[in-house]
């Protein structure tokens, strides 16, 4: 089940994306005004996020959102709106985001997850990627 809560000119797809998305596994928290829940972080970049969640309902159309991700030092919190949620088939709710600022705390944790993720990729493929 697909439910976009922006039109389609809001919800650009991967090929079309300003920032590539970092695949990741994370643990983190979204909040909106009426609400909590945690989950994990599928994918990171400047322009924003997919975080897998548990939830029991849909979050309403264009809600702001806040995004906490625990570091080693500290909460990054980031202000986000939602683009779209998809069902998986692992009964949970992938939510799209879309960050509306981006400061230099979470532009260092991205770059730390790209570069473990090549990392990974290297030693995966033995330097020939």
């Amino acid at each position: 089940m697909r439910r976009h809560v922006r039109g389609d000119e809001e919800h650009a797809g991967a090929g079309r994306r300003a920032a590539p998305r970092i695949p990741v596994a994370i643990d983190c928290t979204l909040r909106w005004h009426s609400g909590e829940v945690e989950g994990s972080l599928l994918d990171l970049s400047t322009g924003g996020a997919a975080v897998s969640l548990n939830l029991g309902t849909p979050l309403p159309p264009d809600v702001p959102v806040v995004l906490d991700i625990e570091t080693e030092d500290e909460v990054l919190s980031i202000d986000a709106s939602v683009v779209s949620e998809d069902q998986d088939s692992f009964a949970s709710v992938v939510v799209r985001l879309k960050f509306t600022k981006v400061d230099d705390e979470l532009r260092a944790l991205i770059e730390v997850c790209a570069a473990t993720f090549r990392a990974r990729q290297v030693s995966i493929f033995g330097g020939h990627i």
